[in-house]
């Protein structure tokens, strides 16, 4: 994955994590608490894997 790649899906997470706690602040049930709240997880575990790897290229290519 180039850098530039993984940079536009750390953006894209971002975005989503924050539209995801918009919901957040709106009325919903349990469960859609509960989903919601899930892909916050997720998106933020993907985010926390693709800033691993971007910090991996950038040393494999010797970018500080």
């Amino acid at each position: 994955m180039t850098s530039d790649l993984a940079s536009m899906r750390q953006s894209v997470q971002r975005a989503n994590v924050e539209h995801y706690r918009k919901i957040l602040r709106t009325y919903l049930t349990d469960e859609e608490r509960s989903f919601v709240e899930r892909r916050i997880a997720e998106e933020e575990a993907a985010f926390q894997k693709a800033a691993a790897v971007s910090a991996t290229i950038g040393l494999s290519v010797g970018v500080p």
